[in-house]
């Protein structure tokens, strides 16, 4: 569903100049006093990170509790995507700083709270009944828009992949006109991310399976990563067998 925060082993040639400008931009902003790093002005401390990444899991505690309360439409997909954005807000700041900071506090504190966001964000990758409210959404709007091209009803007929209650009523015309085409291109992307993590695998030991080699396949190139910035320590790469 949400931003992967496992990074890159090798920097490609874009991001080696992303990564060149933001090192510029850290030491710019470094001489004006409260702007706070890149430009934003509550990292003011390493520790500002970890406490951001804590705020920003509230809050998405909150964005999925109005997920499960919201209707079968539209509002599911906002929501959905509000979440992202407040991890992604968080995440991408602390994944450049983790990378490119020359002091190790500020290094250290980023990666605490990539760590920290990309344990949250696996469980809400799994998070089995925010995608099925998704997902039957996103049934609805299809059914209903092929109701209102074809000018024929669709209710009843067979019952889609996954699901053992019946199909939910059409939208109306003001539900559908609230599905513009971003919307539905949103919907269909989360609904995809969500499946790639195997929450809607009925078996649980598959599922488990999964989610396994997804945490080996964040943590290699993370540990990666942090060695190339770091330096490898005397063990060399940590494992996570």
């Amino acid at each position: 569903m949400l931003r992967r925060l496992a990074a890159q082993c090798l920097a490609a040639p874009w991001e080696q100049a992303f990564l060149s400008t933001t090192q510029r931009e850290l030491s710019s902003t470094a001489a004006i006093p409260g702007a706070g790093l890149f430009g934003i002005r509550r990292l003011q401390h390493p520790e500002d990170f970890i406490a951001w990444g804590r705020e920003a899991v509230n809050k998405c505690n909150e964005l999925i509790e109005r997920v499960m309360a919201a209707p079968h439409d539209a509002s599911v997909v906002q929501l959905m995507d509000d979440i992202s954005d407040e991890m992604c807000q968080v995440c991408d700041a602390a994944e450049a700083c983790r990378n490119v900071h020359s002091d190790p506090a500020w290094r250290r504190a980023a990666g605490v709270a990539c760590a920290d966001l990309g344990a949250y964000l696996a469980e809400v990758n799994q998070h089995y009944g925010m995608y099925a409210k998704l997902r039957d959404t996103m049934d609805r709007y299809r059914r209903s828009k092929e109701a209102s091209t074809s000018g024929r009803e669709l209710n009843g007929g067979a019952v889609p992949a996954g699901r053992t209650t019946s199909p939910l009523p059409l939208m109306s015309a003001s539900e559908l006109a609230g599905f513009f085409p971003e919307a539905v291109l949103v919907g269909t992307k989360l609904q995809v991310d969500q499946e790639k993590s195997g929450v809607h695998l009925q078996d649980e030991s598959t599922r488990a399976r999964l989610r396994r080699l997804m945490e080996l396949g964040q943590h290699y190139p993370s540990a990666f990563q942090s060695a190339l910035v770091g330096g490898l320590g005397a063990g060399g790469l940590p494992c996570a067998c």
